[in-house]
């Protein structure tokens, strides 16, 4: 491969910037190996900086981790980013509907805690950014186990698995931090209120607007 030089000031970040580009551009496709010593190698600089280059966009959902491959591209095809978001409008809303008449005080605490958990995590370090799909599961589990529906939590935690990589994207690059933010601040209230017709509509409407948001932005990205 050709060099493709970064300037020394802020070396990680800038190959970062660099190889973001070119993964929501499209041109390393989802799965491909990024191996830390070619792509050293391309930008002309020694290994730390891409490390942490990589490091940042793991925790941006982009790029993943495994102990055979190491670092790999995400899939971010549009039709299976659709696929989950959309069982998730279907079968959240439900469950909601079946949980908010048994929840307790303490539902809600765990649910008040894992929201400000996660607005922390907005806000926090990389490191903090790649715990916001934990967060974001244990705030909706919280709302959603008191409908006593075992089978269904476990689906919804394997979608929420599959969704946390686009979940992060869309919060940190797609805009969708102070949507989320008030989404939970309200969800939790209409369901401490009862409001079971408001959460519903609101949880259904939140998990859309995160999907229509990150395939607009994928789409305007490879445009």
């Amino acid at each position: 491969m050709a060099a493709r030089p970064i300037e020394r000031i802020s070396v990680s970040s800038a190959v970062a910037d660099d190889l973001r580009k070119r993964i929501l551009g499209g041109d390393i496709p989802g799965g491909e190996q990024l191996r830390q010593e070619t792509l050293a190698a391309e930008y002309d600089v020694s290994r730390m900086p891409v490390r942490e280059a990589l490091k940042q966009l793991e925790a941006e959902g982009l790029v993943v981790f495994s102990p055979y491959r190491g670092a790999e591209v995400t899939s971010l095809s549009p039709d299976a980013i659709a696929e989950v978001f959309d069982l998730r409008a279907l079968i959240e809303p439900d469950v909601l509907r079946l949980a908010i008449p048994h929840l307790t005080k303490a539902d809600i605490a765990a649910a008040e805690k894992n929201a400000r958990a996660f607005d922390r995590a907005l806000h926090g370090s990389g490191k903090d950014v790649g715990e916001l799909g934990r967060y974001n599961w244990a705030l909706h589990a919280a709302l959603y186990r008191p409908a006593n529906r075992e089978r269904t939590m476990q689906f919804l935690q394997t979608l929420h698995y599959h969704a946390e990589r686009h979940t992060r994207l869309h919060v940190i690059l797609a805009h969708g931090r102070q949507r989320a933010s008030d989404d939970h601040r309200n969800l939790i209230e209409y369901s401490r209120q009862g409001e079971i017709k408001m959460a519903c509509r609101l949880l259904r409407e939140h998990i859309k607007a995160a999907e229509d948001d990150l395939l607009t932005f994928l789409k305007e990205q490879r445009e």
